[in-house]
This record gives C-alpha cells, structure tokens and sequence, in this order.
C-alpha cells in the first residue's frame, strides 16, 4: 500500500497543477491589439471583444458629421465581423487550454465473488503516460496556433479597415455624383422647357425640339441611375458597419485632395514583406511544422504507454498493491503516416508562404502604378480639363451674349461642364481606393515619409443656399470654383439659367 501511496499522489498533484491555468478574461485579445500597434492606431484603440456596451460611443460618433476615420471606429465598435473575430479567439483559446492539461484519469473498481462466497475487490487508477511526456510539445504546439490566429485576426481587422475606407470612398463619391445628375437633369429639364417655348413660336424645329426632349429624359434616367447606385453604395458602407439603413447618419460628402507618394517601390515592397500579418501567420505556421516534423521523427517509434496503480483486497483480509504499464508495440504502424504528413504540411506551407511574398510584391507593384496613375489623372483634371470646361462656358456665354451661338450650345457646354466636374470627382474617387489597396497591401499603413501628407483641401459640392453669386444679370454662370480648394459652388442651376 506504501508503494502505491508516491506515485498516486505525484499523479493526482501533477493534474491539480495542470489545472491551475486560467483562461485569460480577453482571449489573448490583448496580443492582437499589440500586432495592430504599429499597423493602424485607429484599429489599436478599439480592443477586439464581443458583445459589449459601445451604444455611447456610438452615438456620439453618429452626432457629428462622419469622416472616414470616424466611420472605421463605427465599424470597429459595431461590426458583426469583430464579434466573429472575437470567437475565432476563444476557439483557439480554448485549444490551448485542452493541451495545457492532462486527461482525466480513469477510476476503475471491480469486485468479483468465487462460488466458495470468497470476494476480491480491485480498485484501479490509470493514467496515459505519453500525455505527460508530451505535454510540454502540446503546449508549444497550441500557443504557436494561438499566436497564428492572433495574426491572423489583426489581418482581418486591418481588412475591415481597408474596406470600410474604400466603402466610404465610394459612397461620398457616389452621392456627390448623384446630386450634380441632379443639378445636371434639372438643367436639361429647364432646356428643354425652352425649346418647346421657341418651338411653339416657330423659332426652332420639331428635329431640334425633339434632340433636347431626348436629352432631358435621358439626363432624368442618369439622375435616378445615379441615386439609386448612392443608395447601394450607402448600404454597403452601412453593413459594413453594423448598422442599419434607417440608423440616422451625417457624412462629411467631401473627399481629400491626392497626396505626393514619394517611397519607393523596392522599399514599400519590402516594408510589406516585414508588416504583413498574414505572411507573419504563415512564417509560424511553417516553423510549427518543422518543430513537427523534429518531434516525429524524435518519437515515431513510441506507440501509448499507459501507467496504472492497482489495490486489490481479498475476502480473506490479504492487500495486494502495485503499478502497472502498457506499451504499444509498433508492429504495424512505424509511424509513418505521421512522418509523411508532417513532410507534407512543411511544404504546403513553404509553398503557400512563396507564393503569399511573390502575390505582395506583384499587388505593391500594381497598387503603387495604380496610385500613381489616378494621381496625375486629378491633376490632369484639377489643373487643365476643369479649367479648360470653365473656360468654354465663359466663352460660349460671351459668344451667346452677342449672338454668335444659339442658346443650345451655351446650354452644351454647361452640360460638358458638370460632365467634367464628375469625371473629376470620379478620378478622386479612384485615387483613394487606389490609396487604400496600397495600405492594405502594406500591411496597415506605410512606412514614415513615404507620401506627403494630408493637404488639407478637399473636392465636393458646396451648399448653394441663398448664394447671391449664383447668377448674374446677363444669365452667365457663377464661376466661383476655386481650384485650390474645389468648392465647386457653381454646379448648381442658377435662377438666370434659362436663355
């Protein structure tokens, strides 16, 4: 019974240890936050948790107008997309607590009778020695895949981030669009008013009626086409968010100016080798199976080995105590399915983590041209195709003023006008979505001193309320656009707009 008493005891303290470990409150949620540190401080500032208390905050973003900024926190605070994060935490939390602890021992108890009356009572406690050889492999094991998931949960909040912004973009873009096809119906409208006027007095023909007629129904389909795709656009920002439609929401309906990139491409492509959390998931991923493959082959050998202490009392009064093991013989399984999967799990996953380095640098190389590209584009329009539109409407006014043109022609070049406007918005537009790709093919953001920084001028429609400027005795359009700040305040159909 001594004998028994060591080995027992060491047994049942080793599991009363195991069992000491607790699950952490945030699910390792705090190790995510720190891989978003120096990703996105926007991203950092709003822990990954589930269901939670967050209406004031969002409230109090809702009361304000909504940047892009502003509208990453909603989603932060209020996507459906966090809370399933957060459980992909505790399921991998939950695995690093199961190889953490032991088993649980098996009790067993039997008593047998022999026809004589005499009685023999067995008790039994068994335990899977290999658990405990291996419990410190399992461990290392689990928080390795702990730590992937981690990665791999920043990497998808920094993707919630990069589509929120690029949602944004579009849905701004898409409802400025949608109100200058407003103003751009109403001027076709107003147009074609007038040709019915000067068709019912003879002036012009029914061809001429009818080529305006078609204009302005073609401009009404434009308008509504154009709402409709804003409506879309707004519905999925607001999905992205957790939010929805009916939800009351002001957005700043402005987008910023293009800013200078001056990093480059060899260096950004090797900033987001080093930044990117997927790649940095996969890197851990492919040195857990090399431990793997170490570990197997070190112990392909050894099958289960169960430990067991038995007592055993007789009827007669007699004690009997004692341990016990079993081994499994490796007779027809050497192990070799294991070694072979190990094999194979390394270099699937050395394959996958090639291909991920050459996708970076072959999406940077196209994000960076991308950017570039849609750069000059607004500069082309900020700098010469809007100027140049305003121009012709100020020349075609002077021109009509003096009866050089028809009506119908100054009422064509203002229609070109708003034309170039949203081209103009359009090429913003493409910018930042352009701009977003780049950083979340980065990685989060880019490396200090790769772009210029924020301008502090933005393109969009400015309020034309009681705007005196918008007219002017001779019918000509306000050209109250400034360039520099793209107020764009003379979009709207002016009071003296009718020839």
């Amino acid at each position: 019974m001594k004998s028994l008493m060591p080995v027992t005891g060491a047994t049942l303290l080793g599991i009363l240890l195991a069992g000491c470990a607790a699950i952490p409150a945030d699910r390792g949620g705090s190790v995510t936050t720190a891989l978003l540190e120096p990703r996105s401080s926007l991203a950092a500032s709003i822990p990954v948790k589930g269901t939670g208390d967050t209406q004031t905050e969002v409230a109090k973003i809702l009361a304000e107008p909504i940047n892009a900024d502003q509208a990453v926190r909603l989603a932060l605070l209020q996507s459906p997309r966090m809370r399933v994060l957060f459980t992909e935490l505790g399921f991998a939390q939950a695995e690093v607590y199961d190889a953490s602890h032991l088993s649980n021992p098996s009790l067993g108890y039997m008593r047998l009778t022999a026809d004589g009356g005499a009685t023999r009572t067995t008790w039994s406690l068994s335990q899977s020695f290999t658990e405990l050889l291996f419990l410190g492999y399992r461990t290392r094991v689990s928080r390795s895949q702990l730590l992937q998931t981690q990665q791999r949960v920043a990497s998808e909040v920094l993707a919630l981030e990069a589509d929120v912004r690029s949602a944004y973009y579009q849905y701004v873009s898409a409802d400025l669009v949608a109100q200058m096809r407003t103003q751009s119906a109403a001027l076709a409208t107003a147009s074609s008013q007038y040709a019915q006027q000067l068709f019912e007095a003879g002036n012009i023909s029914a061809l001429q009626l009818s080529r305006e007629q078609v204009q302005a129904s073609e401009a009404a389909i434009q308008q509504r086409r154009s709402a409709i795709d804003a409506k879309a656009a707004q519905g999925r920002l607001m999905t992205l968010l957790g939010l929805s439609l009916s939800n009351s929401a002001q957005w700043l309906v402005s987008l910023p100016l293009p800013v200078a990139l001056t990093a480059e491409l060899s260096a950004l492509q090797d900033w987001a080798r080093a930044q990117r959390l997927d790649l940095a998931a996969l890197r851990e991923q492919a040195s857990l199976f090399s431990d793997s493959l170490t570990h197997v082959r070190r112990w392909r050998w050894l099958g289960g080995v169960q430990v067991e202490a038995e007592r055993e009392r007789e009827s007669s009064g007699e004690t009997f105590a004692g341990l016990g093991a079993g081994l499994e013989l490796p007779l027809f399984n050497q192990g070799g399915g294991n070694l072979l999967r190990a094999h194979a799990g390394l270099e699937a996953t050395q394959a996958g983590l090639s291909a991920l380095e050459l996708e970076i640098g072959n999406d940077m190389a196209v994000h960076y041209a991308a950017v570039q590209a849609a750069q000059a584009n607004v500069e082309e329009y900020r700098q010469r195709l809007v100027p140049g539109r305003e121009q012709i409407v100020v020349l075609s006014q002077q021109q009509q003023n003096f009866m050089l043109i028809g009506a119908f022609e100054l009422l064509s070049a203002r229609q070109q006008e708003m034309d170039g406007y949203q081209a103009y918005l359009e090429a913003v537009r493409d910018y930042w979505i352009a701009h977003t790709e780049l950083l979340r093919t980065a990685g989060g953001k880019l490396p200090a001193g790769a772009d210029a920084g924020d301008t502090g001028i933005s393109v969009g429609l400015a309020a034309m309320a009681n705007d005196s400027a918008g007219s002017s005795d001779t019918g000509q359009p306000a050209q109250s656009m400034d360039h520099s700040g793209h107020d764009m305040s003379s979009m709207q159909p002016a009071s003296g707009d009718a020839p």
